[in-house]
């Protein structure tokens, strides 16, 4: 039977019905603020993947683009650097079996290499040119650079160290110098060519750019003291041609390496340093 109790019960329960639809109904338009958050997240994380996956796509069409001899070279260099650090380290632990592969061998073989391709690749090469006849073509042309030029680079200097140290007695301080070349060209290939505008790259060009003018200061005293080590050789073995040899390229070589004349100026500093400061007599100083 209706009555006024009732109807209070029943407004009561409409009440906390409404309420309860209410709570579920923030509930969800909270959730479904969460979910589009959450959506929007990530779709970010998407696109950013898609981008890393562009990028690395892009990178392995860049490496996919170098010249077969540009692949050689990446190949020779990668060898004479870990070559180099290899042998150094087996100097100093000779118990290990990976220090009994021929390192030092490796790395002569790979700067003759490695040097080789570059004066290959500097001496000779293709320039295309239009011809305006009436079927027109593309005519590959070969131009030879002037011997004057090859005997003049760097990198052939560089190949008759390889080639000398070949038939030398093995030292650490031989091979470091073509350590320190591959590790400034590879260095300078990925970062400045390979992957010019990756983040990465952009952060270390800088230290790049700092760094190679002292290596190569170092690589040319250790060059000054490869001049000791085969007049102690050729002392040894009665011989001076290997001495002689080295001296006429290492000569050559100081007309056109600004680093040489660097280390050659230090030294002459250090010298008069050593015979004005420590050597000379004290009369000698006071009669000055």
């Amino acid at each position: 039977m209706y009555s006024p109790t009732n109807k209070l019960q029943m407004s009561k329960r409409t009440k906390h019905c409404s309420k309860e639809i209410q709570k579920k109904r923030t509930e969800i338009v909270i959730t479904g603020i969460d979910i589009s958050e959450l959506l929007k997240q990530w779709k970010q994380g998407i696109l950013s993947i898609q981008e890393i996956f562009s990028n690395i796509s892009d990178n392995i069409k860049r490496l996919q683009s170098l010249d077969p001899l540009q692949y050689a070279w990446l190949l020779f260099h990668s060898t004479t650097l870990i070559g180099s650090i290899m042998y150094g380290i087996s100097l100093l632990d000779n118990d290990a079996k990976i220090f009994s592969v021929p390192w030092y061998n490796m790395v002569i073989i790979s700067s003759i290499m490695t040097y080789g391709i570059v004066i290959y690749t500097g001496a000779v090469y293709t320039e295309r040119s239009h011809t305006n006849s009436a079927a027109s073509f593309h005519e590959d042309i070969e131009r030879n650079v002037p011997l004057c030029r090859i005997l003049k680079s760097e990198n052939t200097y560089l190949f008759i160290y390889a080639c000398l140290w070949a038939c030398t007695h093995q030292s650490i301080i031989k091979i470091s110098s073509f350590g320190i070349y591959s590790f400034l060209n590879l260095m300078n290939h990925i970062i400045f060519e390979l992957f010019p505008e990756h983040s990465f790259s952009v952060c270390l060009a800088p230290l790049a750019k700092y760094i190679e003018g002292p290596l190569l200061i170092m690589s040319a005293h250790l060059d000054l003291l490869a001049i000791i080590l085969l007049a102690k050789e050729a002392y040894a073995q009665k011989s001076l041609y290997c001495l002689i040899f080295y001296l006429f390229i290492w000569g050559l070589r100081v007309e056109y390496s600004d680093a040489s004349r660097i280390a050659i100026s230090n030294i002459l500093v250090l010298i008069n340093s050593l015979l004005f400061n420590n050597l000379m007599p004290q009369f000698v100083k006071i009669l000055d």
